[in-house]
């Protein structure tokens, strides 16, 4: 089970590093379609670094938890979701002009 989700947090990363690029067609359309040419690489960006921090506290989670078998780790894992979440609300807020 561990390794499946160190296989998940490398997808966020990849997935991450391509939005990061400029790639933001993994967003939804109607997200992409309501931020400006000029805002989508800086939106990009903002969605794919919280990809990437979601990603890596999942892999360094599992890793430890490879080493010292404690469910007491997963605070890492929150923490992470919950900067990476931020991150993408708001980049949503600012480039997308809302939520929905």
């Amino acid at each position: 089970m561990k390794i499946m989700f160190i296989i998940l947090g490398i997808f966020l990363i990849v997935l991450g590093v391509s939005n990061c690029m400029g790639n933001i067609n993994t967003v939804h359309r109607y997200h992409r379609n309501r931020v400006s040419e000029e805002d989508r690489p800086k939106y990009g960006k903002v969605i794919g670094t919280g990809n990437i921090i979601i990603g890596a506290s999942i892999i360094v989670t599992e890793t430890l938890r490879m080493f010292v078998d404690s469910t007491a780790l997963y605070w890492i894992t929150g923490v992470g979701m919950t900067a990476g979440i931020g991150f993408m609300l708001f980049g949503q807020i600012k480039y997308n002009k809302g939520i929905f």
